[in-house]
């Protein structure tokens, strides 16, 4: 047997002993450590992505017992971090997050009460062209924390999370009008049939979202001691009249 096909066949049997692939290289990639920023280390933050920078923001500090309201950006192209201006607000955890025309926005979230934690509404808009932060229409879904967030054609969608229990509804956000859908004089209702939350799916709190902004998708989570491994996505109704 001569070297070059001993050589190829010995190849072929460590290619499938390690199960590897001519596309591996591209399909699993691979994790590079960057910078760290200069800020507390933290859990229970948020974070949205603006342009080529992304933001994080709020958590909860366990060292201290101490809840966040510090806002850092790092720069994808230069590798560098900054501090922002601060949210004018308390600290607080689990809070959610989306970016939508070039603003930030941060909502809901648990804040330090004394010895207890409090549930919050509030919505924050970061313009990160002049450093500030604006308070806009508070999230009538109602105070809760560990909601998910993210952006789809121009709004932003919040929704599941915890308050007396885990939830399911979502709710979106329109920047334009500073308002959440379904909110007027006399209808404070969530999103129903396609905005909503999928019919039939499990409550949940502390799951994660991801969006392409045209799809979005919500993913694991957990109620009380189950967790979820299902995945739905979100398909906004382009007829509807918002």
């Amino acid at each position: 047997m001569n070297r070059l096909l001993l050589g190829t066949m010995l190849w072929a049997v460590i290619c499938l002993a390690a199960g590897c692939t001519e596309d591996d290289e591209t399909t699993q990639g691979q994790w590079i450590k960057k910078v760290s920023y200069n800020g507390y280390a933290r859990s229970y933050a948020c974070c949205f992505t603006i342009g080529n920078k992304g933001y994080l923001c709020t958590g909860y500090r366990g060292a201290n017992k101490e809840f966040l309201n510090d806002l850092w950006e790092f720069d994808m192209d230069s590798e560098t971090w900054t501090q922002c201006e601060t949210m004018p607000v308390e600290g607080r955890r689990y809070a959610a997050a989306f970016a939508v025309n070039g603003k930030g926005y941060v909502t809901t979230g648990g804040k330090k009460d004394g010895t207890m934690v409090t549930y919050v509404s509030d919505t924050w808009e970061y313009d990160p062209s002049t450093d500030t932060w604006t308070q806009k229409d508070d999230f009538k879904g109602g105070a809760r924390e560990g909601a998910l967030a993210f952006a789809i054609g121009g709004y932003g969608y919040v929704g599941t999370g915890y308050r007396s229990g885990v939830t399911s509804d979502y709710w979106m956000y329109d920047p334009d009008q500073d308002l959440w859908y379904g909110d007027s004089d006399d209808d404070f209702t969530p999103l129903t049939n396609v905005h909503n939350y999928a019919s039939g799916a499990s409550s949940r709190d502390g799951a994660v979202s991801f969006s392409n902004g045209s799809r979005g998708f919500i993913l694991t989570g957990q109620s009380g001691s189950s967790y979820f491994d299902d995945i739905y996505e979100l398909l906004p109704d382009e007829e509807e009249d918002v």
